[in-house]
């Protein structure tokens, strides 16, 4: 018989300061945010016993209809079972069919769209993935790590050591996301389980948190855990200007020994 740990959940998601409506979107205990409201805030207390499934979407910014992708690969989730011992293919497939449900889209509408996904899966233990870069950390003993892979030009030029366009360019497209579509083209999720530990904290979060706020401030934060430690995250990327749509899910485990 497998060992029970409990999660304490908190939410908050945000238009932001400069974007007319929100494209982000998430998945937090069947939650997301159905009709693109400007701010959300959710918190929750759970037993684990069978797996929970925690994600962001960032809707694609400079895209048209971002919102619709974030938000059919967040109802996508909500309507997916998860099945016990086969999380990793379980998050394969939502990435799969997230993608398959936006293309379907952006065919009838003969418009461009797309999304990421960064999501956690908790059972026994904790299965990683992401499409795309929107990031994924851990907080464990007092240290902050990220625990994602970026899919983006960026990293891409950093494996290939094109240092001349990386002090070139400051934005990168992504080189995977939800809503890809051509000829020879596949979803390729990053994957990797980990261990969880009592106290871990989690953050998965859109860019809009990571664009506006240094790691440093991140993990100052998330020292405590609380409603208002997710409210701060992103009060401060606000206050750093709020360029973007600001999603934070913070999780951290509970009597996990």
């Amino acid at each position: 018989m497998k060992k029970a740990y409990y999660l304490q959940t908190y939410l908050v998601s945000d238009v932001g300061m400069l974007r007319k409506k929100n494209e982000d979107n998430f998945i937090f205990h069947g939650r997301y945010n159905e009709k693109s409201e400007d701010h959300m805030e959710c918190e929750n207390n759970i037993c684990i016993t069978e797996p929970v499934l925690y994600g962001v979407f960032d809707g694609m910014g400079g895209e048209a209809f971002g919102e619709v992708a974030s938000f059919l690969m967040a109802e996508n989730c909500q309507k997916y079972l998860l099945h016990a011992g086969h999380l990793k293919e379980d998050a394969t497939a939502l990435c799969q069919i997230g993608n398959e449900l936006v293309v379907r889209e952006e065919k009838q509408r003969g418009l461009s769209m797309g999304s990421t996904a960064s999501m956690l899966i908790f059972d026994e233990k904790v299965v990683v993935c992401n499409v795309g870069d929107s990031p994924i950390y851990l907080y464990r003993d007092g240290v902050l790590q990220s625990i994602y892979e970026e899919q983006t030009e960026r990293k891409l030029y950093e494996e290939l050591g094109l240092q001349e366009i990386l002090k070139k360019k400051k934005k990168y497209c992504l080189t995977q996301h939800i809503g890809m579509q051509g000829e020879g083209l596949q979803i390729l999720p990053h994957l990797e389980e980990l261990e969880v530990q009592d106290q871990d904290v989690f953050l998965i979060c859109s860019d809009g948190l990571t664009d506006m706020v240094d790691e440093a401030v991140i993990k100052e934060t998330l020292s405590t855990i609380d409603a208002e430690s997710a409210r701060k995250l992103v009060s401060h990327a606000l206050e750093n200007g709020g360029h973007d749509n600001v999603t934070v899910i913070l999780i951290q485990v509970r009597g996990c020994n």
